[in-house]
């Protein structure tokens, strides 16, 4: 609630509550422009309706439009592995997380199944109202991870001869492995664009036949094996599908509460209510950064209290 117009000011503000349609209009789009290439960048980027989403998120989207931009090989979490890696962390994988409990400022326990392990600090870095995590002993948090529902984002990766102009009407060829844009979330899919690279689990390039390519496609629920016919024929060799729940549904925006980042003013943070704002993976750092700074200050504030004197001789130096 601070930071946002600390960013920005009212103006900024204000993105939050305007409809992406609307900001576009005032500010000198004209209507087939809006519903053209402001409804392909919500459909592709988050699977949803331009009308239902707010002005900060539209631009968020947009940015992906620009030329030039770059992505990881073989996706963004190789630079989540190389972080852990460089903080030479303990890693507990498979061990899902049943309770975060709260002992006393900057004393917490992390319960688990067959784990409970304390800690001076806790991140949530997940949704919490996906995460089926309880918060005990916190004050204030009954509306906290309440915001609403997450959408359902499918990505469908297929190697296939190509994609079928019959599908789109036909009387024409596509020369190249085509991109395309829905303006809206159809019943089939919002996006079908090539994927290059592509690389199997051994991090080596795939040895693909050169007659074939790589499609992927983003879809609000599973495509139906007459979707995938239809779009690419029968000359489908091999298939991946990633089902999950990617982004916040941003319907009925101009009444959402959004989370804070403290979750008792200590060094408990949450950061996923920043996704509420965008959802992305430079949004999520930026909530990272402001979750590390909180308790820096936090345990900062508990050393002072126990080494006032440290405290003044570094403050001098």
């Amino acid at each position: 609630n601070i930071l946002i117009p600390c960013s920005g000011g009212q103006e900024f503000t204000r993105t939050l509550k305007i409809p992406f349609r609307e900001f576009l209009i005032e500010n000198g789009c004209t209507e087939p422009m809006v519903s053209d290439l402001g409804g392909a960048a919500m459909a592709v980027n988050y699977g949803q309706y331009i009308d239902n989403m707010h002005a900060f998120v539209g631009m968020v989207s947009m940015a992906g439009f620009i030329p030039g931009l770059f992505s990881i090989k073989e996706g963004n979490g190789k630079i989540c592995n190389i972080l852990l890696e460089k903080a030479n962390a303990n890693v507990h994988l498979s061990t899902p997380i049943r309770t975060i409990k709260r002992v006393k400022a900057n004393s917490y326990t992390i319960i688990g199944d067959n784990i409970s392990l304390k800690y001076d600090a806790v991140v949530v870095a997940v949704p919490l109202q996906l995460s089926g995590i309880k918060l005990v002993g916190f004050d204030n948090v009954s509306e906290t991870g309440n915001e609403g529902p997450y959408h359902r984002t499918v990505a469908t990766f297929l190697n296939a001869t190509g994609v079928r102009p019959e599908f789109f009407g036909g009387g024409f060829k596509f020369s190249d492995p085509p991109e395309i844009l829905s303006t809206t979330p159809s019943e089939t899919f919002t996006s079908v664009s090539p994927q290059d690279p592509v690389s199997d689990e051994t991090s080596e390039p795939m040895d693909l036949n050169q007659d074939t390519t790589v499609y992927k496609v983003f879809s609000n629920d599973l495509l139906k094996k007459e979707d995938k016919t239809a779009l690419f024929g029968d000359s489908i060799f091999e298939e991946y599908i990633a089902d999950w729940r990617a982004y916040p549904s941003y319907a009925g925006f101009k009444e959402r509460k959004i989370s804070k980042l403290s979750l008792d003013g200590a060094a408990a943070a949450y950061i996923s209510p920043i996704e509420w704002a965008a959802s992305a993976m430079e949004m999520s750092c930026i909530g990272a950064a402001n979750a590390a700074n909180l308790i820096y200050r936090a345990l900062n504030d508990r050393i002072c209290k126990l080494d006032a004197a440290s405290c003044k001789t570094e403050a001098l130096s």
